[in-house]
């Protein structure tokens, strides 16, 4: 009974609402049906991007980063709704049990912030994701790369210098922590593929084993635009 006090009370304090139209849903719910069905035409897109030692890495993402996701998203980056990550994650998870239902990681990372844009915006939105995504499929979370410089946003960029823009900005902290491992990178939105290149490299510099990359959302990118 006071249990069903306390739910009844988180949902009357803290209701669910969808993330695309902020309509009112029920708890179990990540989307409303509207919102879901109109997604549901989104396939998941898996491509295939090469590191700078010429081999390739894959990088699953679940949706198409345009139209109500897209929206979604930069409320979860720009506006504070660090909520948002618990649904996402779940989405991401599941793709990734799809998509890679044979292959086993031995730890989740992600993308890092400087520490002055973290404190800023209040939290690294990708370590985020990659934390729940750690809990959900039940492998452990590791902080395994930091930037050692504040670079301009790749946002603010064309996709020409988005390239020369990541490069040297994310070092190792550890080596030891991923020699030999298989590495699952987490990141928000993939575009040209920069900044997930300039990690892998650096993890595969430091004797990763395989890194593979998931992201929430693919940018086909044809002009800047605001993700990162």
């Amino acid at each position: 009974m006071f249990k069903k006090i306390i739910l009844t009370l988180s949902y009357v304090l803290y209701p669910n609402r969808c993330p695309c139209c902020k309509s009112l849903i029920s708890h179990n719910l990540i989307f409303c049906e509207r919102c879901n069905k109109a997604l549901k035409a989104q396939s998941e897109h898996i491509g295939k991007f090469q590191d700078r030692f010429g081999q390739h890495f894959k990088c699953i993402s679940v949706f198409e980063y345009k139209g109500i996701i897209k929206k979604a998203i930069l409320n979860y980056k720009f506006f504070n709704r660090k909520d948002y990550s618990e649904k996402f994650s779940k989405l991401m998870a599941k793709c990734l049990k799809e998509k890679l239902v044979d292959t086993e990681f031995d730890l989740i990372t992600s993308v890092p912030m400087t520490k002055e844009k973290t404190k800023k915006r209040g939290y690294n939105q990708s370590r985020q994701l990659a934390k729940k995504i750690s809990k959900i499929i039940n492998i452990r979370y590791e902080e395994t790369l930091f930037k050692i410089q504040k670079n301009s946003e790749q946002h603010t960029l064309g996709a020409k210098d988005r390239k020369k823009n990541c490069v040297g900005v994310y070092q190792i902290i550890k080596s030891a922590r991923v020699k030999n491992k298989k590495i699952l990178l987490c990141d928000d939105v993939i575009t040209t593929g920069n900044t997930l290149l300039e990690c892998v490299t650096v993890l595969k510099e430091s004797r990763a084993k395989e890194v593979f990359c998931i992201t929430l959302a693919v940018c086909h990118l044809r002009s800047p635009s605001k993700i990162s």
